[in-house]
């Protein structure tokens, strides 16, 4: 496996870095923290310049970004602090979020018109993850400032494939759901493309497809996208897992797979399950009441209706909906002309998933003839 990873530790040499540097003025109170007016004053580059005999504790935010390193490894990267004032400043100390990341200076003190160096240590997480981790470096004197100090870095393996898991908390079960996966090759040498087994027959891929290299991801050597398609219509209403297992990769990727969540909503259950309207006359117009169970008085807005009896059918949602109940009325105006029997259904769904509703239609058309 060792092979195929890329050269990390040339891509992560520490040199003098370009780092974006943003000051923020805040102004410490004994009892609370508002800004202070911005100075205009911009830093940039590795070195990070305060001149301050000021009242206000200037922030300032140092950034580094580390770009492609394997996950679990370690490296580390230098912010050096530059003294302009007249005093000298001492060090208090630096926190941190985690033990992931640690800072360490090169001396307690600073004397007016020197500079330190601060090093960052960080470790990346063991999974696929794009990261970003700050250290807070203190000095004792009220007029240095305290300075944010922030790393990034993107954990991949040699062949990473996004998003790690793929899941769909509201599907429909009328049509399939279609989606993709994005191949990235860190490895030395091109592969062919890569190929998926799935895990389930309702779920399919297509073949890779290259893709140009993204521009923030300058270390990957080979980009593809891969169309994932879930045909759920076949399945009942609940949770479903399934996965894509990378079969077809160079060592290093065996074993590597996505798992796919899938929960269907159940259908929305009427009451009564038909509209049976009786014996109707054309050009006159015959109620029925129909209930569906929804889990909020809300969810009663989310709904859609529609029917295949064109302008004979009117579905009206009516304002005494409860918080489990959506009442709707139906009016049935059968047109002159129109068969003796009515046959048909109204449609509703829900639009954040879920299996449509159908409920049927029937009617009887009387006739004084």
């Amino acid at each position: 496996m060792n092979n195929s990873l890329p050269n990390f530790s040339n891509l992560l040499a520490i040199k003098t870095f370009s780092i974006k540097t943003i000051i923020t003025l805040i102004t410490f109170t004994s009892i609370s923290c508002t800004p202070a007016p911005d100075t205009g004053r911009s830093v940039s580059g590795s070195e990070a310049t305060v001149e301050s005999t000021k009242t206000a504790q200037q922030v300032l935010t140092l950034e580094h970004d580390f770009g492609v390193v394997s996950p679990g490894t370690s490296t580390t990267c230098q912010m050096k602090i530059h003294n302009t004032t007249s005093t000298t400043w001492r060090f208090s100390h630096f926190r941190s979020g985690c033990g992931c990341t640690v800072g360490n200076i090169s001396r307690q003190e600073v004397p007016a018109g020197e500079s330190v160096v601060v090093t960052l240590s960080y470790r990346a997480p063991t999974e696929v993850h794009d990261d970003g981790r700050t250290v807070e470096l203190y000095f004792h004197e009220p007029d240095a400032p305290m300075y944010r100090l922030q790393v990034w870095a993107k954990t991949r393996t040699p062949i990473t494939v996004l998003p790690v898991a793929l899941q769909f908390p509201q599907a429909t079960g009328e049509l399939p759901i279609k989606s993709k996966v994005w191949v990235s090759n860190y490895t030395k040498t091109d592969i062919a493309p890569p190929q998926f087994q799935c895990s389930h027959k309702w779920l399919s891929v297509g073949a890779a497809q290259p893709e140009p290299l993204p521009a923030d991801d300058p270390a990957a050597r080979q980009y593809w996208s891969v169309s994932v398609t879930l045909g759920v219509d076949t399945l009942e209403p609940g949770e479903h897992i399934a996965s894509l297992s990378l079969v077809t990769s160079p060592t290093g990727a065996s074993g590597l797979t996505v798992p796919i969540r899938v929960t269907l909503a159940a259908p929305l259950a009427p009451t009564p399950s038909q509209l049976f309207f009786g014996a109707v006359t054309p050009g006159q117009g015959k109620e029925v009441k129909f209930c569906l169970r929804i889990p909020s008085a809300n969810a009663a807005e989310d709904l859609n209706v529609d029917h295949d009896l064109g302008g004979q059918l009117k579905v009206e949602r009516l304002t005494s909906s409860t918080p489990i109940c959506a009442w709707f009325k139906a009016t049935l105006t059968p047109t002159p002309g129109a068969d003796r029997e009515i046959r048909g259904g109204v449609t509703i769904r829900a639009r954040n998933g879920g299996r449509p509703t159908r409920i049927p239609v029937l009617a009887s058309v009387v006739t004084n003839e």
